[in-house]
């Protein structure tokens, strides 16, 4: 197998080393509002891709047992009509997705315009959201708050492709609750393109065509067109009987990968970034779900008994089936679970590693994806004794334009202040002859503390005695004077509010149709344009 043209290691650690052309160390969110990250330099993109489609046309891997250039045709000749032309993909979540994500399909389409290529869009619609509403930044009493607008009636740890579609009297009603929450900024937005893809596919799509008709409506207004394929209609099943074959061989690379990474990055959880695979008596955990249409998903799990292989659901059992019975399942495109209304879909690790092997030539990640993508490769690499494929990085940072609040200067400023009041409220009090007996004890209680800081340290009892009687005196200072501790109380909650409120208008991660259409036309322009992939 001809090598890769990887660049030196540049994880940051040496239990983690595989050659890539990312350099993690800059993968992080641009401050600047409309900046982009694409990395690497788009020159390398066509150079990267042609050498990853040559290297996996003639690597030595095999997926029981045939080569994987031949299921590589097979899974590109189904989905993009050819074996022939480069493969581009990247994907997400059919979610609210931010404007950062959202780049990642404008760089695809024009790359594989620039090379004659072909893109894929795959949509994570086995995924289970955390939730299901779409938050709408509002303004309330001068301050930006979040509206939140529920876009699905589901039940919690259903994927997206279980949820029912949003009937056009709900669209209605959900659009015009947007509208008004967003106030002057829903016109100009995209938002409006949005509801109308909403509409187009009302009473003859599922909720995920629904939510990809929304974003294609405003794509199009922006001459952007990506081919979105949903990963509950792909076929993974080779990928899926070789893992469930070899299941603890699979199972070692998985969680081996996992620990290195941890070691690497210095994470101290055994459950983060995702849990290992388990191993619970003689069952095996596989890197898949597994669920019927009304179920939550569940985590798959083999158990191999001489030469058959019984599934469970968690710890209910499927069915079990002969070892000689799963090649020919391969082929099919949900094996073995139609007839028992199971579906079995990918895991995030599991997905990404079939885009890279099975269909892409060059796979674009966004940040997140990037950095944990080196799990990824450490499986490949160990699991199937290659060198993976290189990936490629895109996001931008693009904010709503809201009203600024108070500055974060003037935050730190009042909190100091509120500090100082409540250590030292004699500074804020006008002279009251009422009150010279409460100061006259704090400064003997003050002058009591230093004492015995000074003479008898390690007295703890009496030091605590010391510190609790200065504060119960400040506090009593500060209640003499009812107006004092009532505006202490009213900057207190005005300085959270305008905290949250800051954080609302400083954050990158809002839908990004909700985006002036001009804001989104600077933003796309700032990404690579096709001449900036020809060398």
């Amino acid at each position: 197998m001809s090598r890769n043209p990887f660049g030196a290691c540049r994880t940051g650690g040496t239990a983690h080393c595989l050659d890539s052309m990312i350099d993690f160390t800059q993968l992080r969110a641009p401050e600047r509002n409309g900046a982009v990250l694409v990395i690497p330099d788009p020159k390398q993109w066509a150079a990267l891709a042609r050498a990853n489609h040559a290297a996996l046309s003639q690597c030595p891997a095999t997926i029981l047992g045939e080569p994987l250039h031949v299921w590589r045709r097979r899974t590109r000749d189904a989905l993009v009509g050819s074996d022939d032309r480069l493969v581009i993909v990247a994907g997400h979540q059919p979610d609210f997705i931010h404007a950062g994500v959202w780049a990642k399909n404008i760089v695809a389409h024009r790359f594989a315009a620039a090379v004659n290529g072909s893109v894929v869009d795959l949509v994570v619609d086995n995924d289970a959201p955390k939730s299901v509403h779409l938050n709408v930044p509002t303004i309330v009493d001068g301050r930006v708050a979040l509206h939140a607008v529920r876009f699905a009636n589901t039940h919690s740890g259903y994927s997206y492709e279980q949820f029912q579609p949003i009937q056009p009297a709900e669209i209605d009603a959900i659009q015009t609750e947007v509208a008004q929450a967003m106030g002057d900024r829903y016109e100009p937005s995209a938002m409006p393109l949005f509801f109308h893809g909403l509409h187009a596919t009302a009473g003859r799509g599922d909720w995920v065509e629904q939510i990809i008709s929304g974003r294609k409506a405003v794509e199009s207004a922006f001459d952007v067109a990506v081919s979105s394929v949903r990963v509950s209609e792909i076929s993974m099943a080779g990928l899926f009987v070789e893992t469930l074959v070899h299941a603890g061989r699979f199972a070692d690379a998985y969680n081996g990968s996992l620990a290195r990474y941890r070691l690497s990055n210095r994470v101290r959880s055994p459950g983060r970034p995702i849990p290992d695979l388990e191993r619970i008596d003689d069952r095996i955990e596989t890197a898949w779900w597994v669920y019927r249409r009304d179920e939550r998903r569940r985590r798959l799990f083999v158990e191999r008994t001489a030469d058959r292989l019984r599934l469970y659901a968690d710890q209910d059992e499927i069915g079990h089936w002969g070892v000689s019975d799963f090649s020919a399942l391969a082929l099919e495109a949900n094996p073995l679970f139609a007839s028992g209304g199971w579906n079995v879909r990918p895991r995030a690790l599991t997905l990404t590693l079939w885009a890279r092997l099975f269909l892409a030539d060059l796979f674009i990640h966004g940040i997140g994806g990037a950095k944990y993508d080196r799990i990824t490769d450490q499986i490949i690499h160990d699991y199937f004794g290659i060198r993976p494929p290189t990936f490629t990085c895109v996001t931008g940072t693009l904010r709503l334009p809201l009203p600024q609040g108070v500055s974060d200067d003037t935050i730190r400023k009042l909190t100091r202040q509120l500090r100082d009041l409540r250590h030292n409220p004699q500074r804020y009090q006008s002279p009251d002859p009422g009150l010279e007996h409460l100061a006259r004890q704090r400064a003997d209680a003050i002058a009591r503390a230093a004492d015995l800081r000074g003479r008898e340290p390690l007295n703890r009892p009496a030091r605590r005695e010391a510190f609790d009687r200065i504060r119960s005196l400040n506090a009593a200072l500060v209640n003499a004077v009812p107006d004092v501790a009532r505006d202490l109380r009213d900057r207190i909650a005005g300085v959270s509010r305008d905290r949250q409120s800051n954080r609302i208008v400083g954050s990158r991660e809002h839908f990004f149709a909700m985006s002036h259409r001009r804001s989104l036309a600077d933003f796309i322009a700032a990404l690579p344009d096709e001449s900036a992939f020809r060398v």
